[in-house]
């Protein structure tokens, strides 16, 4: 990556030039507005003004010194036209360039340095020396490492900073520009004044002492002093430094080595030592202006006193600034390196390379990050109100609790890494990555109820997570079947629109939110979704199990497209739920008494909705095209099922509907209701269409309303064998059914009888296609028993003198070989039977039988009151067809034929 226009380091550089100029701005604020006022960027003012002024636009790039080199090249190449840096000035801004943009795209590639600290040329000759020395023949001279670097897309700066450094090449200073004077130091005391040019200083091993005088009036040279620190000198006393550019100290000692720049001006310090057992540790205090840069060996350095100078970690793994009141901290990175600033209000970090900074800090409102490398800002301090970050990569909120305020933080993703039991607020679209399981419970809250939110982790066990006053968030479980404790997605008006996405399924203990949505891949399990008034999972690939939901309030959930498994628990209040293409399971175990709507979109279904209890209870099915069980335990209130095609399944477990409205259509298939003993369906608000089979269980009987079978084509079996059907005509107040339709099971161990009761009219009733007991009532009735062993009861009574005809005058259509005529009213052992001649005739205590040739029918004519005579108080039944006494036998209260 090219060196970038740092603007923050720029301003710096304007406001200090401003300020020994007499002018009185104190903030780089002051300097960005008059810059705006005169309608220019910082960057535009460095190619229009700053350049010319010898102002720098980073830390490592020195504009003065690149102009000096640029010359001396063009001077080389004979190009005698350029006499002075300002006329290379003059050709490069009338390319369109500042120094800065010509050095990223031309000078870096022509071994041009882009500052004083760092030797391009001595850099490619180390590298190749090194690159030879490890039987790298193909290398031959430092052009041919230029142009490797080149086509890696390095400068030779970016190779030392990712590479070289680690590698054990070290950055060597400039030596060029134009010579200036040599000085020695001795070990008195010494006052030397620098020429215009680019002096040297060298102060050999004790030699540097507080009373030294170096003094240079030239601040646009470029000095170096390179000292050797030893014990007698190793606080290195404040020596006088004025304008000498670079000071190197090479450090001679095993510890206690420091530096005091009380006296020092103008100055980069960069601290270095090759002494075994050298401890790592190097201060400088006093520090003011002057920039401090840690370099080889140096691992712990404390930078005291800071002003407006800047502080390179360098090789260091630990630094401790501390900055001037009302000054701002200026720290550049090159790698791993705990950080602690204090005193500074503001904090700006410049980063060479992917960086991980462990940050302590006091009183520092804003942090700005800068330069090509990515940086992770760990945190150990709770944020106030107002407190500022931009660019950086990734803030680390890494321990501490309660709440913690980053709406003002400008970075791509806030890592909490501590267990938070508090609110993190965080500015719109912002990115939070969960590394610590939240036992003690995260919420999440935007700054504006606008805001939207992602979080994400790759915990198997996540913690509590809550949000709060945002418009929508997402999180993102990556983890396989992650544990979370809760989510709450909030409800009401402050409802959040909260996307839960999991890589491979998910077990959330608790779940509650208005708003909430489940997708990704793998099956979630919910164990209580009390809370969750609003769940769609129809975009989640595995199934939903909501294994625990006792909400007394509306809910709304949408299933996955596997084999979802939903359970309301002594749920009350409206549900509605809507299956997708799996095979789900849907159960509300006491019973539902709102309003209740289960739909499907196809798969093979069960739907128990216990009993639909109570005048307001309400419920609405909608199947699918699969098989469809719809469980029912008695219906009070309201229910209409719609279970579309597909062989389906009602079973009412009680079956009793006791003043409910029941509508079933089963749609096509061969479908089958199964009804409980004694179950009892004749109500007149139950409408059943579409049904091919019941199943009757246990041995009691299951009654129906005639209307409910009348004209319907279907099979009748009982579970266990002894099950029978009973079908009313009495309920619904109809005078006729025909049940031709109607299959009895008649196999062995699986027999079932059919009883027909008619009604007080005259009814017509035709039985089913087995053993039917056909009961007429008091009407004038026509029966038909169609096949089977029929019988025909009556209930008439047999008395001496008083015997009585309830049963009206009933018409058999077909009295067949099985059939048999039943009474039941004190019937006798043994009747009389015989021919009449007439209608009128009559039969002391027996059956006269007489034929109708003209009609071709059959009068049998039963003396109930043993008179001899035909009277009102006889049962009078006719039979389709001719019959003679003969054809008759008694027994008993039976009559059937001989």
């Amino acid at each position: 990556m090219a060196i970038s226009f740092n603007e923050n380091f720029y301003l710096q550089e304007k406001l200090a030039q401003l300020q020994s100029a007499g002018e009185s701005l104190s903030t780089v604020e002051q300097v960005a507005d008059a810059f705006t006022a005169a309608g220019l960027t910082a960057q535009a003012h460095y190619q229009a003004y700053g350049a010319a002024e010898g102002l720098n636009p980073n830390a490592d790039f020195d504009t003065t010194l690149y102009l000096d080199q640029k010359l001396a090249q063009l001077q080389a190449a004979g190009e005698t036209q350029f006499q002075s840096p300002g006329d290379v000035l003059v050709a490069l801004q009338a390319a369109g360039l500042s120094p800065l943009e010509h050095y990223n795209q031309y000078g870096a590639f022509e071994a041009l340095s882009p500052n004083a600290s760092f030797n391009v040329s001595a850099y490619l000759q180390d590298k190749l020396a090194q690159l030879q020395a490890a039987g790298e023949t193909q290398y031959q001279t430092t052009e041919d490492v230029l142009n490797a670097f080149q086509a890696a897309g390095l400068t030779p700066l970016e190779h030392f900073n990712q590479y070289g450094q680690a590698e054990g090449l070290t950055a060597k200073p400039v030596v060029g520009g134009t010579p200036g004077d040599t000085f020695s130091l001795t070990a008195g005391d010494d006052q030397f004044f620098g020429t215009e040019n680019n002096d040297t200083f060298t102060a050999d091993a004790g030699t540097l002492g507080a009373n030294d005088q170096l003094l240079d009036q030239n601040t646009e040279d470029n000095d170096t002093l390179n000292a050797v620190i030893t014990n007698a000198n190793k606080t290195a006393g404040a020596a006088t430094l004025l304008n000498i550019e670079n000071v190197n100290l090479d450090l001679d000692v095993f510890t206690g080595a420091a530096f005091n720049a009380d006296n020092t001006t103008g100055a980069t310090i960069t601290a270095s030592s090759s002494k075994l057992g050298f401890n790592g540790e190097f201060q400088v205090t006093n520090t003011g202006d002057n920039n401090v840069t840690a370099g080889e060996n140096v691992t712990d350095l404390t930078v005291s006193d800071l002003e407006a100078g800047m502080v390179d970690a360098g090789a260091a793994e630990t630094v401790d600034v501390n900055v001037s009141a009302g000054n701002t901290a200026n720290v550049t990175a090159n790698g791993d390196v705990a950080l602690d600033v204090s005193g500074a209000t503001d904090l700006n970090l410049t980063a060479t390379a992917d960086t991980a900074i462990d940050l302590t800090e006091a009183g520092v409102d804003t942090i700005v990050g800068t330069g090509e490398g990515a940086i992770t800002l760990n945190t150990t301090v709770t944020a106030a109100s107002g407190d500022e970050i931009t660019g950086i990569d990734t803030v680390v909120i890494g321990s501490g609790s309660g709440d913690v305020d980053a709406s003002d933080f400008d970075v791509a993703t806030i890592e909490v890494a501590t267990n938070m039991s508090g609110d993190l607020t965080v500015a719109d679209a912002a990115n939070v990555e969960v590394t610590e399981e939240q036992v003690a419970g995260l919420t999440v809250s935007g700054s504006a109820a606008t805001n939207t939110a992602t979080v994400s982790s790759a915990l198997s066990s996540v913690g509590s997570l809550s949000f709060a006053n945002l418009a929508a968030a997402t999180l993102n479980l990556s983890a396989t079947d992650a544990e979370v404790a809760s989510v709450d997605g909030a409800t009401g008006s402050g409802a959040v629109a909260l996307d839960i996405n999991v890589t491979d399924g998910a077990e959330i203990a608790n779940l509650d939110g208005s708003n909430l949505t489940l997708v990704g891949a793998g099956d979630v399990v919910v164990t209580s979704g009390d809370g969750a008034t609003a769940l769609d999972a129809s975009a989640l690939e595995g199934a939903l199990e909501l294994t625990s939901s006792s909400s007394s309030g509306s809910q709304e959930i949408a299933g996955g497209q596997g084999d979802n498994v939903i359970e309301f628990t002594a749920a009350s209040g409206d549900k509605t739920y809507v299956g997708q293409s799996g095979n789900d399971e849907v159960t509300f175990t006491s019973g539902s008494v709102g309003i209740v709507e289960v739909s499907f979109a196809g798969g093979d279904n069960t739907i128990d909705l216990g009993a639909v209890s109570g005048s307001s209870a309400e419920a609405s099915v909608i199947g699918a095209d699969g098989v469809d069980t719809l469980k029912l335990n008695g219906v009070t209130g309201k229910l209409a099922a719609n279970l579309g095609a597909g062989d389906d399944v009602v079973e009412m477990t009680s079956g009793s509907n006791s003043g409910g409205d029941l509508t079933l259509a089963f749609g096509e298939g061969n479908d089958t209701l199964k009804v409980a003993a004694s179950g009892d369906l004749s109500d007149a608000s139950v409408e059943i269409t579409g049904l091919e089979a019941i199943e009757i269980g246990g041995s009691g009987a299951a009654t129906f309303a005639a209307e409910q079978l009348d004209g319907k084509e279907l099979t009748v079996s009982s579970e266990d064998g002894s099950g029978s059907l009973i079908v009313d005509l009495a309920v619904s107040g109809g005078d006729s059914v025909d049940l031709s339709g109607v299959s009895l099971s008649n196999i062995v161990g699986s027999s079932v009888e059919a009883t027909i009761n008619g009604g007080s009219g005259a009814d017509t009733i035709v039985g089913t296609q087995g053993d039917d007991i056909i009961i007429g009532g008091s009407g004038n009735d026509t029966l038909t028993g169609g096949a089977g062993d029929d019988t025909f009861r009556f209930a008439s009574t047999f008395a001496s003198g008083s015997g009585s005809d309830t049963d009206g005058e009933d018409t058999i259509q077909d009295f067949t070989g099985g059939d048999v005529i039943e009474f039941t009213g004190s019937a006798p052992a043994s009747l009389n039977i015989a021919n009449v001649s007439t209608a009128s005739g009559s039969e002391d205590n027996g059956i006269a039988v007489f034929y109708d040739s003209a009609n071709d029918v059959t009068t049998l004519t039963v003396d109930l009151d043993t008179s001899g005579s035909s009277t009102t108080n006889d049962l009078k039944i006719t039979l389709v067809g001719q019959y003679s006494a003969d054809d008759f036998a008694y027994a008993s209260g039976d009559l059937s034929l001989a």
